[in-house]
């Protein structure tokens, strides 16, 4: 049984991991978790956990600096939702990784390949994995410094994984525990949240509206004014959709 902390800065991505973790009981005991960088350092420090599942990028500190940071290292398997950023690093070590959003078989791949490890380290080949932790930090230090603007996203139907390039994406909207990724004439659901997707989509090109939608202005169509005094916008999606304007967000579209 490994003693497990999840680290993530966003809560909706730590609450479907410990879903996903529970038909793995038997394996990981989660005993924590965290959204925040520098508190995650203290927090491996204190429980020394046998195991983190650690996000690399977070606000604060990234996900490397926080192994950087810490004294007692556990075992690893980070989590990313770039699909190429750190990867190259990643192929020349045995520290796993997984691609948001987790699919549920490839986290059960993630905790064999742990199991294999941790056995060969019952071996005496822990001092391996920490060699390999390090050269996978250096691996990271030397790549060229990333951009922090998503080009495109991945999403999941059905055994498929289809990428999906931002300059085609219309808007993005909140529904319950999702967010719907609209294009001109499909749309998926995606587990990331509006936040995150705010900080990583073209500033140029991406406005959050409203605190449930986030529009690309290359399909925006027109503002409507409502008798109310509130305000909506059309989109250029087939279904020529309508979402509504927050008061707080009309000066980012003009609407004084």
């Amino acid at each position: 049984m490994f003693k497990t902390i999840l680290i993530d800065d966003e809560e909706l991505a730590l609450k479907r991991l410990k879903r996903l973790l529970a038909p793995h009981a038997d394996i990981v005991d989660v005993i924590a978790t965290e959204t925040d960088g520098d508190a995650a350092v203290s927090l491996i420090e204190t429980l020394k956990p046998d195991l983190i599942f650690l996000d690399i990028q977070m606000s604060g500190r990234t996900g490397f600096e926080v192994i950087e940071a810490v004294q007692h290292l556990p075992w690893i398997i980070f989590s990313t939702a770039y699909d190429d950023y750190a990867l190259k690093a990643f192929e020349t070590t045995a520290v796993d990784y997984l691609l948001k959003p987790v699919a549920p078989e490839r986290l059960a791949a993630s905790l064999e390949k742990l199991q294999r490890l941790a056995r060969s380290s019952a071996h005496g080949e822990e001092a391996e994995y920490r060699r390999r932790v390090e050269h996978l930090l250096e691996a990271v230090r030397a790549l060229p410094e990333r951009q922090d603007t998503w080009r495109r996203l991945q999403v999941r139907t059905g055994d498929r994984i289809r990428f999906i390039p931002v300059e085609e994406i219309c808007f993005f909207r909140a529904a319950e525990k999702y967010v719907e990724l609209h294009t001109t004439q499909s749309s998926y659901l995606l587990t990331l949240t509006l936040n995150e997707l705010g900080k990583h989509l073209p500033k140029e090109d991406f406005v959050r509206i409203h605190r449930s939608a986030i529009i690309n202005l290359h399909y925006l169509d027109e503002a409507i004014r409502q008798e109310n005094g509130l305000w909506q916008v059309r989109m250029k999606d087939g279904r020529r959709t309508r979402l509504a304007v927050s008061r707080s967000a009309r000066s980012r579209l003009g609407l004084v």
